[in-house]
């Protein structure tokens, strides 16, 4: 029997706040107190959890040897030989079941997306992680799915502006990764993946910022479609975003373990400020 704390860490339990895009649809739909549609938007959550940490256990078995060579990954359960390739698979299939089981119990299309969701992601595990930029723009298009995925749960329809707006943070987050890696592993960075020898510091940087520029630009487009008041809400998007870039470039391992950046107080209260803005804007005028 493999401990708790293996478990999770195996699972990459730490990632799943990515699958949190699937409450977008609900809170900008104005459903959020709908007592049904926030159970939809839960099981979603954990049915695209469940199919991520299946995807996450293969990508593990992938790379599990230069995964050995990483400063941080070769702590993990299957690079440290804590969680055998075989058991490992035996989980990954367990969970992808359960995670398509909960996709089939929300509905038929959400079931469809949830497959092709998971088949890009192999597609990414054993090729398109290779290639420069692809890599980012793969990852981006996983949060695009993730948000339509949440629209699906509830059956409602959102603006194709907000679904932009993840393809962008992805992007963001995904360019601050990179910039981390290479920071941090310096020349061993290839070693550990192959794509980051065609990255420098200045081209993740130079993706950030572009990345980060059109999540602001989309987020304002669509506020002024939507509801004039949601813009009071953009001076905390942009600084958390700032607070963000500056957290990275102080350790680079905030931007490869992206839920150090949840330790931040600073970040905490100007991301749950934003949020609040957003739902009494909505909710209250």
């Amino acid at each position: 029997m493999y401990s708790f704390r293996t478990i999770t860490k195996l699972l990459r339990v730490q990632q799943w706040y990515k699958n949190t895009v699937v409450f977008v649809a609900l809170l900008f739909s104005e459903n959020l107190f709908d007592p049904k549609l926030l159970v939809l938007s839960i099981l979603a959550f954990f049915a695209l959890s469940f199919v991520s940490s299946a995807n996450y256990i293969i990508n593990d078995i992938k790379d599990k040897e230069k995964d050995t060579k990483h400063l941080l990954r070769k702590n993990r359960p299957i690079a440290a030989g804590i969680v055998s390739i075989r058991n490992a698979k035996t989980i990954a299939g367990l969970f992808l079941i359960l995670g398509l089981t909960l996709a089939a119990f929300l509905n038929p299309l959400f079931l469809i997306l949830t497959i092709i969701l998971f088949l890009l992601m192999q597609i990414y595990t054993f090729s398109f992680k290779r290639y420069l930029y692809l890599d980012i723009i793969m990852i981006s298009l996983f949060f695009v799915i993730r948000a339509i995925l949440g629209a699906l749960a509830i059956l409602v329809w959102i603006s194709p502006w907000l679904i932009i707006c993840p393809f962008f943070l992805a992007g963001f987050l995904v360019s601050g990764k990179r910039y981390s890696e290479i920071a941090l592993l310096k020349d061993k960075a290839e070693k550990t993946r192959e794509v980051l020898g065609k990255y420098s510091l200045k081209s993740s940087m130079r993706f950030l910022k572009i990345s980060s520029t059109l999540l602001l630009l989309s987020f304002t487009i669509y506020s002024i479609q939507k509801n004039w008041l949601l813009l009071i809400s953009l001076p905390f998007a942009f600084w958390a975003l700032i607070r963000y870039l500056n957290l990275i470039k102080i350790d680079p391992k905030v931007g490869i373990q992206t839920q150090l950046a949840l330790k931040d107080k600073k970040l905490i209260i100007l991301s749950i400020s934003w949020v609040l803005v957003i739902a009494l804007t909505l909710y209250l005028s």
